[in-house]
């Protein structure tokens, strides 16, 4: 099961995934996400597959697991949300600058980014119980709230770390102008 309260809502979601068919691809599939909200009321939202227009690619119809299921359930529906806010800077940092720009570079090819900045950073952080301190890569990615999980899984399938940095920064106003080329440019 995984849970999580999306940004800005008093909704916490938990998500559960139950592979219907003990298939060699495991392609026959349910998943089943529970709303609560602050007063305790409850929903129960109907099957989610990977049929979800525009967040879940529609040829990836297996998983290895019920969690890999849910995982991506929660993603789909995670997008649905920030939709409703339009314009996100996505943050994410690499290990070298070649890494950066090779990332860089295929997001915006994708469309999934209009504009990708790189700068160099040094990153203090808790791995594996141990406190470090390195140079790392940080790229502030412009995208559109309809194209985050599309954006995520591409970070995530294009990446070296293992637990990459995806953050999620919403663009509370700007220039027209530059909101509306974003747009354009991610479609």
């Amino acid at each position: 099961m995984i849970q999580f309260t999306p940004p800005g809502s008093g909704c916490s979601i938990q998500f559960r995934a139950k592979i219907t068919a003990a298939t060699p691809n495991h392609d026959s599939y349910s998943s089943f996400a529970t709303f609560s909200d602050p007063d305790g009321n409850g929903w129960l939202l109907q099957e989610v597959t990977t049929r979800l227009p525009g967040r879940v690619d529609p040829a990836a119809t297996s998983f290895a697991s019920a969690s890999d299921l849910a995982a991506e359930s929660k993603t789909a529906l995670y997008g649905r949300f920030l939709m409703e806010s339009g314009y996100a800077m996505v943050l994410t940092t690499t290990a070298t600058e070649a890494q950066a720009t090779a990332l860089a570079r295929s997001i915006v090819e994708a469309g999934l980014g209009a504009c990708v900045q790189i700068e160099a950073i040094r990153s203090v952080y808790r791995w594996q119980g141990e406190v470090r301190d390195e140079p790392e890569w940080r790229l502030a990615i412009k995208t559109t709230a309809q194209r985050y999980a599309d954006l995520e899984r591409h970070i995530r399938g294009n990446h070296s770390y293992e637990t990459p940095e995806i953050v999620w920064v919403e663009i509370a106003g700007g220039s027209e102008e530059y909101l509306r080329w974003i747009e354009e440019c991610v479609g």
